[in-house]
C-alpha cells in the first residue's frame, strides 16, 4: 500500500467505476472543486509513476485507467466494508512485530499498511483486528521481507467488555465527534439543496456535480480514519450509522439531479452504505 494524498485517492475512486477517462475529463471534473489543471496533471503523473494507474493514447488524447495495483487499492477498501457487514465470530487477530532500528523505514511502512487494513494499535508493536485477514498480512510481510520480525495469533478476548476495548483502541470517541460535525453539515447542505429553485435541469446538474465532488472528497478522506468495525463492537447509539445514512441519501439526491445529463455511475455513493 502506497501512502496517497486526498486528490490522488479521489482520482483512483473516480477511475474505479469507469474503464477509461481522458485527461480533459478528469481536469474538468476536479476543476469543479477548484483543483487546478496543473495540480490534476501532476496528480496523474504521480499515480502513473506509482503504478496505480496506466495511460494510453487515442489520437492525441491521453486516456487513463486503473492499473492492477490501483484495483487492489480499491479492493482493500471494499473488503474492509464488506467484512463489517458480516456477523462477527468474536475472534481477534493479533499482529506482533519487532523490526530493528536499522530498518526503521520498513517499520513505518508496516504501520501505514496495518492502519489501512483497519488494525488498531493495542501497544507500540502489538496491533489487533477483529477480522481474520492473515492472507493480506502475509502479502505485506512477503513484500516487505520482514517475516523473521513478525508473528500473528488468532485469539479470544477474555476481558469483560470487547466494546470498551474497541472504543479505546480505535479512539471511537474522537471519531464520533468527526461524524457529528459531518452529520450536521450534510443535513444542512442536503436540506438547503432540496429547497433550491434553479430554472432548468442544467443548473441543477452543475450544482449537483460540484457538491457531489466535494462530498466524495470528504468521504474518501474519512474512509482512511474509519476502521469499519463489526457492529458488535460499536456503541449501540453509534452516530456513524446515522452519518452514513444521511451521506448516502445526500449522494443519491445529488446523483438524481445529475443523472439526466451525465452518466457518472461511479458517483452513486454505493460504496458508503449504511449498517444497522
Amino acid at each position: 500500500m502506497i501512502k496517497l494524498g486526498t486528490t490522488e485517492k479521489l482520482v483512483i475512486f473516480l477511475l474505479s467505476k469507469k474503464e477509461w477517462m481522458s485527461t480533459k475529463e478528469i481536469v474538468e471534473l476536479l476543476g469543479k472543486i477548484r483543483k487546478s489543471e496543473s495540480a490534476v496533471r501532476a496528480t496523474l503523473f504521480r499515480l502513473r509513476n506509482k503504478n496505480l494507474i496506466k495511460d494510453s493514447k487515442k489520437g492525441r488524447e491521453a486516456l487513463f485507467s486503473l492499473a492492477d495495483s490501483g484495483k487492489e487499492f480499491i479492493a482493500g477498501y471494499m473488503n474492509r466494508m464488506s467484512m463489517a457487514e458480516e456477523e462477527w465470530n468474536g475472534k481477534w487477530l493479533l499482529f506482533s512485530f519487532n523490526i530493528p532500528e536499522r530498518k526503521r523505514s520498513l517499520r513505518n511502512i508496516l504501520r501505514d499498511e496495518l492502519t489501512f487494513l483497519g488494525f488498531g494499535r493495542l501497544h507500540a508493536n502489538l496491533w489487533v483486528s477483529p477480522y481474520d485477514i492473515r492472507e493480506e498480512c502475509n502479502r505485506i510481510i512477503e513484500r516487505l521481507k520482514i517475516k523473521e520480525h513478525t508473528a500473528m495469533f488468532i485469539t479470544d478476548y477474555v476481558g469483560d467488555d470487547p466494546k470498551s476495548l474497541a472504543f479505546r483502541v480505535w479512539n471511537l470517541g474522537q471519531l464520533s465527534k468527526t461524524y457529528q460535525r459531518l452529520l450536521e453539515k450534510y443535513e444542512k447542505q442536503y436540506e438547503e439543496f432540496k429547497k433550491s429553485n434553479f430554472t432548468d435541469s442544467s443548473q441543477w446538474a452543475l450544482e449537483a456535480l460540484v457538491r457531489l465532488l466535494k462530498l466524495k472528497e470528504e468521504l474518501v478522506e474519512l474512509a482512511d480514519k474509519y476502521p469499519y468495525l463489526p457492529k458488535e463492537l460499536l456503541p449501540d447509539n453509534w452516530i456513524g450509522f446515522e452519518g452514513e445514512r444521511v451521506a448516502l441519501e445526500y449522494l443519491q439526491f445529488l446523483y438524481q439531479k445529475l443523472s439526466p445529463l451525465v452518466g457518472f455511475d461511479y458517483m452513486t455513493g454505493k460504496n458508503f452504505g449504511t449498517r444497522r
